[in-house]
């Protein structure tokens, strides 16, 4: 036998015995149980405090306490001190049975007062009424009913009628309003430096774009000026403006990143002494050393520079 679901509760015996529902339904899950014949203690329930404690919803303690008073009512009964096994007193079966045979009493009363007829009745009924069902009722009658009605009617009151069934069509919502995109509002000093990035690299960087915006404008607040930006951009163009492998790296992104800007800008402010300009004061370079010894001056190695050009004598 399946554990029980749910209980019905006697609210007039449940008052009589002045006990709360969770009470009354452990009452009744051990009357329930104690009828049935599989039982290890025929006439009694062996259902464990955990089995019950799951029943009634409360914890294994709680229903312990619960049969101690249920006992100490005289509503359940204990087999022995040593057991397990319980039943329903005859106080319990006695109120509860009459409480039952009162409500069954009062629903038989009630059914005779508000009488359902059956469907033979209802069948019969309609012979009398001459009313079809529903289901039966004959769809194109009702439409030239309905086409005579139409035709008595004032035009007035005929142009009004057919307005209203109009009004009455099911409606159609409306598409959701198209949300129209705003053009994204630039700071005008991310503007200037993507533009000239443009104008010296003949890329089209757009000056909206968040990353690119974004290192701009740290750099900004770390310090640096519009100049410092600039002569990076001249520096890396003038880098790796004919690499066809590092052309890419030279877009906002690279150039103002944390990690990069302050490296790049230092190589900038360098003297460009590699690259074939000027030398920088107090700077001697491997041209100007050979445009000094042909003048006949002393090379770095000694002497001069026609006998340091001369041949052997061996």
């Amino acid at each position: 036998m399946a554990d029980l679901k749910f209980t019905t509760i006697e609210e007039s015996a449940r008052a009589h015995f002045d006990i709360s529902r969770d009470e009354y339904a452990l009452c009744n899950y051990i009357q329930t149980w104690s009828a049935w014949p599989g039982n290890r203690k025929p006439g009694y329930c062996d259902r464990t405090k955990g089995q019950m404690a799951d029943f009634i919803g409360i914890s294994s303690r709680g229903i312990m306490k619960m049969l101690d008073r249920m006992e100490s009512a005289g509503l359940v009964e204990r087999m022995s001190e040593n057991t397990f096994f319980h039943r329903s007193t005859q106080r319990w079966f006695d109120v509860v049975v009459m409480a039952k045979e009162v409500r069954r009493g009062e629903q038989s009363s009630s059914l005779g007062e508000n009488k359902v007829p059956l469907r033979g009745e209802q069948s019969s009924s309609l012979g009398e009424n001459k009313v079809p069902p529903h289901k039966e009722l004959n769809n194109k009658e009702n439409k030239e009913d309905y086409k005579e009605c139409e035709n008595a009617l004032p035009d007035s009151e005929n142009k009004s009628l057919k307005e209203d069934k109009k009004e009455k069509a099911p409606l159609v919502a409306p598409p959701p309003p198209t949300r129209s995109r705003q053009p994204k509002q630039v700071d005008p000093f991310v503007a200037e430096i993507v533009g000239y990035m443009n104008q010296k690299t003949g890329r089209n960087f757009k000056p909206e774009t968040g990353e690119y915006g974004k290192g701009i404008l740290a750099r900004l607040k770390e310090g640096y000026t519009a100049e410092n930006m600039r002569a990076v951009i001249d520096y890396k163009n003038s880098e790796w403006g004919c690499d066809e492998k590092m052309r890419e790296h030279i877009n906002p992104v690279t150039l103002f990143r944390a990690s990069n800007f302050d490296r790049y800008l230092q190589a900038a402010n360098a003297p460009k002494i590699l690259q074939g300009q000027q030398s920088a004061p107090g700077v001697q370079t491997n041209q100007s050393r050979y445009a000094q010894t042909s003048r006949g001056q002393t090379t770095s190695f000694g002497g001069d520079a026609e006998k340091f050009n001369q041949k052997p004598l061996f």
